[in-house]
């Protein structure tokens, strides 16, 4: 049976963190980081007992939709976004329109977003600030323009603006999630990184307003 990595144990503790901010309210920026992580763990938990090597599992997963092409993956987001919207606020219209611009969440958070932030952030500004930095030939250019990217990524999310301690925590978590799908667009393409920042953005979704469900 293969053993969790120091990364995959990382990552679950990481995880434990944010959600224990999620439901208390506090660093509610950095919170947004546990979603990843939480769903990151829960592969590498299933796929361990299967002998799957974890990394290998995920890209093959990616690797599925981003052969179906824009057109469907694009279908699956919709209609997983609606079959999980239901699942968790009821089958009834009454239920779900309880939750402020719901149908504007989903639309901007889980298919709009991904598609023009990955083209911007990794499909023109990594791409090109690699091909840039290789030209001038400086060593580790792809490091350098991953980190460069995620930090524009990072502070787009504040729109330029760090004001309290809980923007440089969204910062910060933004930035990370930059470097995770970053590196996805290099190894995978930028399908692989749409697809996973649409996954990323409808656990937070899910998150956000399943609290917001409770508080009700």
């Amino acid at each position: 049976m293969q053993q969790f990595t120091a990364i995959q144990k990382i990552l679950f503790a990481i995880a434990l963190v944010f959600l224990y901010f999620a439901y208390s309210g506090g660093f509610t920026g950095l919170s947004f980081l546990f979603a990843f992580a939480a769903s990151i763990f829960a592969i590498a938990f299933i796929e361990r007992k299967k002998g799957v090597n974890f990394k290998h599992s995920l890209y093959n997963v990616l690797g599925f939709f981003e052969k179906l092409g824009v057109p469907l993956a694009l279908c699956v987001f919709i209609s997983t976004s609606v079959i999980f919207v239901f699942l968790l606020f009821g089958t009834t219209v009454e239920n779900v329109s309880k939750v402020p611009y719901m149908h504007r969440a989903v639309f901007l958070m889980i298919l709009t977003a991904p598609f023009f932030e990955e083209t911007l952030f990794r499909g023109i500004i990594l791409n090109y600030s690699k091909k840039i930095l290789e030209k001038l030939m400086v060593s580790r250019a792809e490091l350098f323009a991953l980190l460069f990217s995620s930090a524009l990524f990072g502070f787009a999310h504040t729109y330029g603006l760090v004001n309290s301690v809980a923007d440089i925590g969204l910062i910060l978590a933004t930035f990370s999630i930059g470097i995770i799908l970053g590196r996805q667009f290099l190894k995978e393409g930028l399908i692989s990184a749409i697809w996973l920042h649409g996954i990323y953005n409808l656990i937070v979704f899910l998150v956000n307003y399943a609290a917001f469900w409770v508080n009700l």
